[in-house]
């Protein structure tokens, strides 16, 4: 194919071994420059050498530009959750179609030489990127409604398992909020998670008849059990924890005026703060502590990466700012007390 040139013989020469050492986009892109700034440019047979070089700067610079454009698309799609799964497909299409024209276009540009031929096959190249980057955004779509609809499920568990231990005798009612609790969930979650939540709130009914049936001395051996039991299991160290709670006004009024705070009871705590903050609450509680015991492969929430203290460990106030936590909570720090 004959067309115009604008170096002769020993500059085509010192440009294709630079090839070797040069991007290729780079050495082409010079070359046109000069092309165009040639007045009267002498035609000659093209070499097989520099077509190659042709192609391969038009196939990076038509990629390069696409794969930027659809990193955007990708965000204004697939990333958008207000989209339904047709209405984040049906957009994904139209500025995905756009953004490859707009490539082509571009390279067609700074690459006006290279063959009808090369540019269909860039063309399908971009194709094919465009269908794997639809398949992934889909499954990407689909693994994060799933951990939403997980994180929706565990808290609708943790309630439905509070109102048990309140009133357990009311097993029929709580089989029914069970199986409704579950009916938003059939489609974004598998049915072993589906599953799992109904068996937890049913062992939870089990576990808190049979605490109800206890006497006093029965709670006390079975608190003194369990305390032996944490013991046993070796402390965080030094870590900061994370919990919501839900505390009245005079007992956070107690706290500041004390500066102290301690828990009759198990205190629980996260070690990731994302975790805690999925708890109701109107109370975000930051812990510098050392004596947790993580339990969280033995808890109810493995997930929830829990860690238990033992009760009455002690803990000074060190800061309280009204609606200073996150989403607008109260804010509480505390500092564990080394025995």
């Amino acid at each position: 194919m004959a067309r115009p040139d604008t170096f002769d013989d020993g500059a085509r020469t010192s440009l294709l071994e630079r090839g070797s050492h040069d991007d290729p986009s780079l050495i082409i892109l010079r070359a046109n420059q000069r092309r165009q700034s040639q007045v009267q440019p002498t035609a000659q047979a093209g070499d097989p050498r520099e077509h190659a070089l042709l192609r391969a700067g038009f196939n990076s610079a038509a990629g390069n530009r696409f794969l930027q454009a659809m990193g955007a698309v990708r965000q204004a799609t697939f990333d958008d959750h207000a989209l339904t799964d047709g209405e984040a497909e049906a957009r994904f299409s139209r500025e995905a179609d756009a953004a490859r024209k707009a490539s082509l276009d571009v390279a067609v540009r700074d690459f006006p030489d290279v063959e009808p031929e090369a540019r269909a096959t860039t063309d399908r190249g971009l194709a094919a990127m465009t269908a794997a980057i639809h398949a992934r955004g889909m499954e990407a779509r689909k693994v994060r409604r799933g951990v939403a609809a997980l994180d929706a499920l565990e808290a609708e568990a943790d309630d439905l398992i509070a109102q048990v231990r309140r009133d357990p005798d009311r097993h029929e009612d709580y089989a029914v909020l069970t199986r409704r609790a579950l009916e938003p969930f059939e489609e974004a979650l598998p049915q072993d998670e589906r599953s799992a939540f109904a068996d937890n709130v049913r062992r939870e009914i089990a576990a808190a008849r049979v605490l109800r049936s206890m006497l006093p001395a029965e709670y006390e051996a079975m608190a003194a059990e369990l305390k032996a039991t944490l013991a046993k299991l070796p402390e965080t160290g030094p870590i900061t924890y994370y919990r919501v709670a839900n505390l009245n006004d005079a007992f956070v009024k107690g706290i500041i005026e004390s500066r102290k705070f301690s828990d009759p009871g198990f205190m629980s705590a996260s070690l990731l703060k994302e975790r805690a903050l999925k708890y109701p609450g109107n109370t975000y509680i930051e812990i510098e502590g050392h004596s947790g015991r993580f339990i969280s492969p033995l808890a109810h929430n493995p997930n929830d990466m829990e860690a238990l203290f033992q009760p009455d460990t002690e803990f000074q106030l060190v800061g309280f700012v009204a609606g200073g936590g996150p989403n607008g909570l109260d804010l509480i720090q505390l500092r564990e007390i080394k025995r």
